[in-house]
């Protein structure tokens, strides 16, 4: 994500933020195996709480 540092002079300069992204290992029922996601630490907290491979898929 893309942004600017404020000085207090009110000078802009172009920053990037660096999200909270963590490669993270989830045991899968369905398939039976380790699936890594690259996941933030809210999306694991809610991998916890209800896991999508427990979930219904969508068909698209």
């Amino acid at each position: 994500m893309k942004g600017n540092n404020v000085a207090h002079s009110r000078l802009r300069t172009k920053r990037d933020f660096s999200l909270n992204l963590k490669n993270k290992r989830f045991w899968s029922e369905e398939e039976q195996r380790y699936v890594t996601l690259k996941v933030s630490c809210k999306g694991m907290r809610i991998i916890e709480k209800r896991p999508p491979f427990a979930m219904p898929r969508r068909k698209d």
